[in-house]
C-alpha cells in the first residue's frame, strides 16, 4: 500500500527520504513560492494509464500531467511558476541542512518562551509532535483575551495571528521566508502583552 502524505506545511524545509512515499502533496504557498502552485511527487508505478479510476477528473489525473509538456491539461499560473523557481534556487545556494536549522531554531525560540510563561500561554502539544512551522498557542485567560492579543499584535504589525478557524486560539505561522528577527518581534510583543495584561 503506497503512503500519500500532505507535506505543505513542512515541504523544503527539512531533508525527506521521497523513496518512501508514493505520492507527496505539497502547497508551495508554504515554504517554496506564492500561492497557486502546488508541487506533487508521485512514484512512477502510481501514473500508468491503467491504474487510474475512470472517474478521475483530468485535472488531478497524473498520467495526463506528467505526459506534458507534450500535452497539458491546462496552461499552468507562469508567475507563480517563476517565483517558485527564483525561491528554490534560494534554498539551493542555502542548502537544505540550513533551512532545517533555522527552522529548528526560530521554532525553539518561541517554543522555550511560550514554556516559560506559567501557563501565561500554553501550548497543549506534547513535544515530539510540535510543528516546526506552525506554533499554535491558547492564553489561559480564554478567548477574549486571544481576541485582544489579536488585535494589539495587528496594530504592532504582528499580522495573522489569530489561530486556524477549526481550533482557534492563536497560531504562529513561521515558515522558511520569515527570519529570526520576526520570531523574536513576536516574542517582545509576547511580553509586552503579558506585561500590561496581567
Amino acid at each position: 500500500m503506497p503512503l500519500i502524505c500532505d507535506m505543505s506545511s513542512e515541504f523544503c524545509s527539512r531533508p525527506i527520504d521521497v523513496k518512501k512515499y508514493g505520492v507527496i502533496y505539497a502547497g508551495a504557498q508554504k515554504n517554496c513560492g506564492p500561492a497557486g502552485n502546488t508541487i506533487v511527487i508521485v512514484r512512477k508505478d502510481l501514473i500508468k494509464k491503467e491504474t487510474i479510476l475512470p472517474v478521475t477528473p483530468a485535472v488531478i489525473n497524473y498520467a495526463t500531467v506528467d505526459a506534458a509538456p507534450e500535452q497539458m491539461y491546462n496552461t499552468p499560473t507562469t508567475w507563480s511558476c517563476y517565483m517558485c523557481g527564483l525561491y528554490l534556487e534560494y534554498m539551493n545556494t542555502k542548502g537544505i541542512k540550513s533551512l532545517e536549522d533555522m527552522a529548528i531554531q526560530k521554532s525553539k525560540l518561541l517554543y522555550d518562551y511560550i514554556d516559560s510563561t506559567g501557563g501565561y500561554y500554553i501550548n497543549k502539544v506534547e513535544p515530539a509532535f510540535r510543528s516546526r512551522m506552525n506554533i499554535v498557542f491558547q492564553m489561559a485567560k480564554g478567548a477574549d483575551a486571544e481576541k485582544k492579543f489579536a488585535a494589539d499584535a495587528e496594530k504592532a504589525g504582528l499580522i495573522d495571528v489569530k489561530g486556524h478557524r477549526s481550533v482557534g486560539g492563536l497560531r504562529a505561522s513561521i515558515y522558511n521566508a520569515m527570519p529570526i528577527e520576526g520570531v523574536q518581534a513576536l516574542i517582545n510583543f509576547m511580553k509586552k502583552f503579558k506585561d500590561e495584561n496581567p
